[in-house]
């Protein structure tokens, strides 16, 4: 803006001074003096040489100015302008590796805004990565931050990492390259294209947003290197302080460097839906709901656009037996199962032209397009590889391998269709088996073969890869995973290919893995139902694969993964306990025990990259084992199985660096029903009584593992009994026994609530830990969020859960319990009939709390908060003697927040279900809050920290460090002590005033240093400064750079008016130094 400023101020001076003089000699034809009497033609006739070298002076640089301001006004504008029009209209347009299936983006805004804030601080600008797996959507994120940043007058420049030069990862010089050819028609002279790139440069208005990371430098006799390189081109950008985003899977490489981490997540359910009913809010929106739920096809935003394809054409209405239509089957079908008939129903579209119709192909032609991209996708998933080589699949009858016969001048799709006649026979498939099939397939249908490359070019306008000279590229890892299951079933049992696809350490690829699974769920029979219209395969027209294929592709997988400790063996375990789930025997608890067993053994060379394959694991795990059960119910197996929910259960217990990874093994558990409580029964009564000589004589945990097994135990209690309600699916097949479980369920957790607070008359059992209360609470709030349309939220379960939680805040002791507890009774409290008050404004003020729907929240939560604590056990209160209750700072304003969560129905800006998980994750917000709400639970697990609202992110912040400062270390034993002293019903004073003594970048290097209580003013009762060193491993989760920067954010940038919250006591200018501290900390 300065230079805009100071250009246009100059052109402006320069004309004034030309028409002076112009005025002065051409017409006035005398001198003419300035203000002041100035008249510097007579003063210039005195001192004509001092006067030239000042004219010449000042006219130089305003001429310098002039043209300045003309370059910006007239040709920098001219070049820009078109750019950036393109940008935000067609973005896609930009991005070279966007393909042709990406459409509208929706629910990145949000990881969009948050790398744009912090891009803006070029004082201490890292570049930014964004990791994400298998088809999460990165290049929709590129896509969607094109179109932001080109709005808001930044010159955004997407780049392809594989167009890098060899041996050489040079971001500028890439993205300069670029934008010189994107600008070549609006320049007028090359010189000019370099002109505008170094005054947008050095204006900082170029953004670089480089896409497909792991493509980079793939060329050979570059892999040694890479990872030299990739750091050198990193630090190099940020030494130019070059605004960088970097898209890429996870690698070691990545997370090692000097730049900002942002793991991409899942898309909101919510925005999901709306994304789908976009265009037709009429539908059937229980339907689409359903879809969304069950094939979560929120992880990929490929599953996202084709839903929305075949919803717009109206393919996703029920099937109807004997009814010879086509559309989405989705009886009685599990996640990948719903997937597959979903691409399934989109490739019989595209073939039958519903899909695409402008492209001027046959129904031959586009099922040969189709069988041979196939083709082309089992040797990049044999590879683990994106781009497929001609010559890699093909080969001509005379041995030679370059996939062509002859080399033509003419190209054109038009010319080799015409020249089928004298070449098409010589051109075969490298692989025999997958020859005979497509050989026989198109014999059958009596369809003409053609050549790969005119498939290729076929496919390429369809929007299946891209073609690119020698080779295809398929731009949609999903779309290669599902292309390549179609005819996967007659390689797969080839030992070359298994062993070049499974080929330790990078093999395989989880896309292979993925159409593993696909291809084992394309099963006739009560899975598929509906008399299988929508089961058969697109390409071939078989409705199943061999049962004795996929057993030895699960033996195979079992026995590869059994020697592998790395994140690619909890990969392939995951997709053998997929496949094996709908054998006719399934070999579950044999897998289940190898997983078991080897846990702590895995390794990799990220904790992250670990802790992910993990929780793929643990969910796949769980999947897996509810549909045996559903299975069991209806009586499939031959002789009786049963699920392994003991194993999973050992898994949680036996996992020691992942409080994520234990939590969603409780969330798995918490939705399984009978048969998982019948397993466990035993486990938690052993937990309940501390009674660790009663478990299994196999299981034998330490003093640490044992606790881990009370901590899920009390997770389990509340969110099992919802669990086990007479309504809930399971394998019991009688009244009686369902009834007895019910009555188990219910003793326990009664059980588990009656041992905390004050112990009565007679009672010798011990208090629960502060640690296993505050779990029991959080379980209490899992189940909470299930909303009455949950599969797991009976109406008798619900009002006993109240009832409970109810009891167990007044039993309830510590802080963090009773905010808790707090947050469920509010959920609970939300009403659930999926009707909008229309007459209710839609932004309702504080002062209109009376709702028709409710009670004064205000009046219930001061009641509920009135009641916390009156049962506890007052003898390890702070001050025993005193008999005033107060409450906590922290209890108080979740108080306050949860009556605003009552009053506007949107509990997810003011509460939270788990503060290490709302922390660890950007989320998104819901852009309809006056929206029915449509999924199971009320704040779903792509919530993060950007849906709370300011109060309640500053809250969730201090919650934060206080339990990291309390709750910290790697044994129970010593962590208990430190919460007893974190139980008091005040802020210790490094949180409420002067926050030096937490010292977040303190070294872990000196151990007396990081002592607990070495740090603490003299006299503070608390004795818990400093804050863990960074090297020491948490016992939960650290605070990103990001979230930091939020906190950072709210608090203003202005010296005098106050924006911290009520509580915090110290001057916003050290709240934002404390801040900038921790940001510091969470880069290192």
């Amino acid at each position: 803006m300065a230079t805009w400023i100071v250009a246009i101020t100059a052109a402006i001076l320069l004309f004034l001074w030309l028409l002076r003089a112009a005025y002065v000699a051409l017409w006035l034809r005398e001198p003419w003096n300035f203000p002041f009497r100035f008249n510097p033609d007579e003063t210039c006739s005195d001192v004509g040489t001092s006067c030239g070298i000042l004219s010449g002076f000042v006219l130089t640089w305003l001429t310098v100015g002039a043209a300045t301001a003309l370059f910006l006004l007239l040709r920098l504008l001219a070049v820009t302008r078109p750019y950036k029009a393109r940008a935000v209209k067609r973005p896609s347009e930009l991005v070279p590796t966007a393909g042709s299936i990406v459409g509208d983006i929706v629910g990145r805004d949000e990881i969009c805004e948050v790398i744009i804030d912090d891009l803006r601080n070029s004082d201490d600008r890292r570049p930014h990565i964004l990791l994400g797996g298998v088809g999460a959507g990165k290049t929709a994120v590129i896509v969607e931050l094109t179109r932001i940043l080109a709005s808001r007058k930044a010159v955004p420049v997407p780049v392809r990492l594989r167009d890098a030069d060899k041996g050489v990862l040079d971001f500028q010089g890439l993205a300069r390259r670029q934008f010189l050819s994107e600008i070549e028609e609006s320049v007028l002279s090359q010189g000019e294209a370099e002109r505008a790139w170094r005054y947008l440069r050095k204006h900082d208005r170029i953004v670089v947003l480089a896409d497909g990371m792991e493509e980079a430098l793939s060329d050979q006799g570059a892999d040694d290197d890479r990872e030299a390189m990739v750091r050198v081109g990193i630090r190099r950008a940020r030494r130019d302080k070059l605004p960088l985003v970097i898209a890429s899977r996870p690698h070691d490489t990545l997370r090692g460097s000097d730049a900002a981490i942002f793991e991409l997540e899942p898309l909101s359910k919510s925005e999901s839906l709306g994304y789908l009913e976009r265009r037709d809010a009429a539908g059937d929106r229980q339907r689409l709901d359903w879809i969304v739920e069950t094939a979560d096809i929120a992880e990929s935003p490929i599953y996202l656009r084709i839903t929305r394809e075949l919803h717009d054409r109206g393919l996703l209405q029920h099937l109807t037996d004997g009814v010879k239509a086509r559309g989405v089957n989705t009886r009685n079908l599990d996640r990948s199962a719903l997937r597959l008939n979903l691409l399934d129903t989109w490739l019989w579209a595209l073939i039958h032209g519903h899909l695409l119709p402008e492209i001027p192909l046959t129904r031959d032609e586009r099922l040969v397009t189709v069988t041979l991209t196939a083709a082309l996708a089992i040797e990049g998933l044999k590879r683990d590889s994106l781009e497929v080589k001609y010559s890699d699949v093909v080969h001509m009858k005379d041995g030679s391998g370059d996939g062509r016969s002859d080399e033509r001048d003419d190209d054109s799709e038009e010319s080799q269709r015409h020249s089928q006649d004298s070449d098409d026979e010589e051109e075969i498939l490298e692989d025999e088996a997958l020859r005979s099939r497509v050989t026989a397939l198109l014999k059958s249908r009596d369809i003409r073969p053609v050549q790969i490359r005119l498939a290729a070019s076929w496919a390429s306008r369809l929007g299946l890869l891209e073609a690119r000279g020698e080779e295809v590229r398929f731009d949609h890892s999903i779309l290669q995973a599902y292309l390549g299951s179609l005819l996967l079933d007659e390689v797969i049992v080839s030992k070359d290919f298994r062993d070049a696809a499974l080929r330790a350490p990078k093999r395989p690829g989880r896309e292979l893995l993925i159409a593993l699974v696909l291809m084992s769920r394309r099963r006739a029979g009560p899975d598929i139902g509906a008399g299988g219209l929508s089961a058969d395969n697109p390409i071939t027209g078989d409705d199943a694969v061999e049962l004795a294929r996929l057993r030895d592709l699960v033996s195979a997988l079992v026995k590869r993964a059994s020697r592998r400790k790395d994140n690619k063996a909890l990969d392939m375990f995951a997709a053998a306990l997929e496949i094996d789930s709908v054998l006719d025997a399934p070999q579950h608890h044999d897998i289940a025990r190898s997983v078991s067993e080897a846990w702590g053994t895995f390794t990799a060379s990220d904790q992250r990259t670990l802790e992910e394959a993990k929780i793929g694991l643990v969910r796949r795990f769980g999947d897996a084992a509810r549909q045996i059960d559903r299975r069991a119910a209806r009586r499939e197996f031959s002789e009786l199985v049963s699920p392994a929910y003991h194993a999973l259960f050992q898994i949680g217990w036996r996992e020691s660096a992942s409080y994520a990874v234990r939590h969603t093994v409780a969330q798995e558990l918490g939705v399984s029903g009978h048969g998982a409580f019948r397993q466990l029964d035993k486990d938690f009564e052993a937990a309940l009584h501390d009674e660790i000589a009663s478990l299994h004589d196999d299981e034998n945990p330490d003093s640490e593992q044992w606790w881990r097994l009370r901590i899920m135990s009390a997770w389990l209690a509340p969110l099992l009994f919802g669990s086990v309600s007479p309504g809930s699916r399971g394998a019991t097949t009688t009244a009686e026994e369902a009834q007895k479980t019910l009555g188990d369920a219910q003793k326990n957790l009664m059980e588990w609530v009656r041992r905390v607070g004050a112990t009565p008359v007679g009672d010798r059992e011990l208090r629960l830990p502060i640690s296993v209360e505050v779990a029991l609470a959080q379980g209490f709030t899992y189940a909470a969020n299930r909303r009455r349309r949950h599969p797991y939220a009976e109406v008798e379960a619900r009002s006993f859960l109240v009832e409970q939680a109810a009891e167990l805040l007044k039993r309830t002791k510590f802080w963090a319990g009773q905010l808790t507890l707090l947050h469920a009774l509010t959920l609970w409290s939300l009403p659930d009939d999926g009707v909008v008050d229309v007459d209710r404004p839609r932004n309702a003020r504080r002062d209109k709390r009376k709702v028709a729907w409710s009670p004064d929240p205000d009046t219930r939560i001061r009641h509920w908060l009135q009641s916390a604590g009156t049962k506890r056990d007052r003898t390890a209160d702070a001050d025993r003697r005193s008999t005033v209750d107060r409450q906590h700072p922290f209890v108080k304003e979740a108080a306050e927040l949860a009556i605003l969560a009552l009053e506007s129905r949107e509990p997810e800006r003011f509460i939270w279900i788990d503060v290490f998980g709302v922390t660890s994750k950007i989320g998104s917000r819901n852009k309809q809050p006056g929206a029915p709400r449509k999924h199971n639970l009320w704040i779903p697990p792509s919530t993060g920290w950007s849906s709370l609202a300011p109060r309640a992110q500053q809250l969730v912040a201090d919650v934060l460090l206080l339990l990291s400062l309390a709750d910290r270390g790697q044994r129970s034993i010593d962590r208990e002590p430190r919460l007893e002293r974190a139980n008091r019903p005040d802020l210790p004073p490094c949180l409420e005033r002067e926050r030096s003594p937490l010292d977040p970048n303190r070294s872990a290097g000196d151990a007396s240093a990081v002592q607990p209580g070495s740090n603490c003013a003299g006299g503070c009762p608390f004795e818990l400064c400093p804050y863990p060193p960074k090297g020491i491993q948490s016992y939960r989760a650290e605070m990103s750079e990001a979230f930091c920067r939020r906190q950072q954010t709210l608090l203003g940038r202005s010296h005098f008016r106050r924006r911290a919250a009520p509580w915090q006591g110290t001057l916003p200018e050290d709240l934002r130094r404390f801040w900038a501290d921790m940001a510091h900390r969470a880069r290192r």
